[in-house]
């Protein structure tokens, strides 16, 4: 009597052709997260940039360099003015 009642609890198992409607729905999370995953790496890392660099360029000799603004340091801006006051 036990094993009768145990079994009604379990589903039975059948063997089936394709999974349904589930297949598709699996497929679009799957095409939806290798797109995800693409942005994610294009916008955080340089390749992008160095590829742009390297097409106009044919070399990555010079790419650090030219990622890099350019400020020249006058002594002006090392030491503050005579006027200036301190705000502490």
């Amino acid at each position: 009597m036990f094993t009768s009642k145990l079994n009604s609890f379990f589903s039975v198992f059948c063997r089936v052709k394709d999974i349904g409607i589930w297949y598709s729905i699996l497929d679009a999370i799957g095409k939806l997260s290798v797109f995800t995953s693409s942005m994610i790496i294009s916008f955080t890392t340089d390749i992008v940039p160095q590829l742009v660099y390297f097409v106009q360029n044919g070399n990555l000799v010079d790419y650090f360099d030219s990622t890099m603004s350019i400020y020249e340091i006058k002594p002006e801006d090392l030491y503050p003015p005579n006027n200036a006051t301190n705000c502490l």
